[in-house]
């Protein structure tokens, strides 16, 4: 998945790039979906807690140059709620 297959599946608000369109990414960053696509192709490393699954994945320069807005994040984690909305959240520094 590209950034311009992300535009062309959601409708994504084009001055703070979250995705408009309903379904399980409603609400989240346009790279959620790109992110979300790396994980099922199993990218990252699952760190869940309890029932609750949790990926952490690393944001490479690949990545970076398919979404800009990354520059500055080093990895997220990622997990899909009982209901199947997909969460995204920034990490800060190394893996513990």
């Amino acid at each position: 998945m590209t950034r311009q297959d992300v535009l062309e599946q959601y409708k994504v608000d084009p001055r703070s790039g979250i995705i408009k369109s309903p379904g399980k990414f409603e609400g989240e960053l346009c790279f959620v979906p790109y992110l979300w696509e790396l994980i099922l192709e199993g990218e990252g490393d699952e760190i869940g807690e309890g029932d609750e699954i949790v990926t952490r994945i690393e944001v490479s320069d690949d990545d970076r140059l398919q979404f800009p807005e990354l520059i500055e994040d080093e990895a997220f984690t990622l997990y899909e709620d009982d209901q199947g909305f997909v969460h995204c959240s920034s990490v800060e520094g190394p893996e513990a």
